[in-house]
């Protein structure tokens, strides 16, 4: 990672930039490298902090307007000191010395800097995992079955809402920890996948608890139903079947001795 202070999204010129929560714009303007910026500040159980969205082509939002999670801030771009188009998004801790927070008074070039470990402390110090920050903070509540369904496989803990049954627009959320606290990295990776019909999977890869994690599936607007697998190291640990249909849906099928037998067998659905 070296010194760089968020992520990278690679996506084509005006693409929209969405508010990843609500907040206030504290700053909108042209700020050198980072091209066209808009830093919103957010408060949250008590706390403050800043995101970053930096190299937009166009900013849609001014100076002290309140915003709202999922609001648009401007298009995605390629301003300031970049290469290819992207996004580079960050979150910052209120204690940065200044919004956007880059390190200063570093030995290099902006190149060797972003891409050695130099100044790497004043990143951990300054700013904050954007990707695990937003998973383990989203405001977004998840749909949910009232049980919630939980299987320990090996050192790790899986706790999902899904229940076995999801609509064709659907999104669920499986949260993954680790049972004996001993670190927050992996020995090996942990995969998820799906058989058949698709599911998205974010992330299908994980390397990282920190801790817990969350994976994020969201059917594709068809009826059907998949196998979710998840391996780690080479094994496998969990596999669950999931039945992507309405309930009206679900009735119908019933009446089809074909796909009748498939609810009995993987989803104890009884036809009569």
């Amino acid at each position: 990672m070296g010194a760089h202070e968020g992520v990278d999204f690679a996506t084509d010129i005006g693409t929209s930039v969405y508010a990843s929560y609500d907040g206030e714009v504290f700053s909108a303007w042209y700020q050198g490298n980072r091209g066209n910026t808009v830093v919103i500040k957010h408060e949250r159980n008590g706390e403050i902090y800043y995101t970053i969205y930096a190299h937009l082509s166009a900013i849609y939002v001014t100076k002290g307007q309140t915003v709202k999670e999922g609001d648009i801030l401007g298009a995605s771009g390629d301003t300031g000191n970049t290469t290819w188009p992207h996004l580079h998004f960050q979150i910052e801790k209120e204690n940065a010395p200044f919004h956007p927070y880059y390190p200063t008074n570093c030995q290099g070039s902006i190149e060797e800097v972003v891409n050695t470990t130099t100044c790497t402390s004043k990143i951990i110090e300054y700013t904050l995992d954007p990707i695990y920050f937003l998973e383990v903070t989203s405001k977004r509540e998840q749909k949910s079955d009232p049980q919630s369904y939980f299987i320990n496989a090996g050192n790790l803990s899986f706790s999902w809402f899904l229940g076995g049954f999801m609509t064709p627009e659907d999104v669920q959320r499986m949260e993954i920890s680790k049972i004996e606290k001993d670190g927050t990295f992996l020995s090996s990776d942990l995969t998820i996948s799906y058989a058949w019909k698709p599911v998205s999977i974010t992330p299908s890869t994980i390397k990282a608890l920190g801790d817990k994690r969350q994976v994020m599936f969201q059917t594709q607007g068809v009826t059907w139903f998949t196998i979710i697998t998840i391996e780690y190291d080479g094994q496998k640990l969990v596999e669950f079947p999931i039945l992507i249909n309405t309930k009206e849906g679900i009735e119908k099928w019933k009446s089809n001795p074909l796909l009748c037998e498939l609810l009995e067998k993987y989803f104890n659905l009884s036809c009569n």
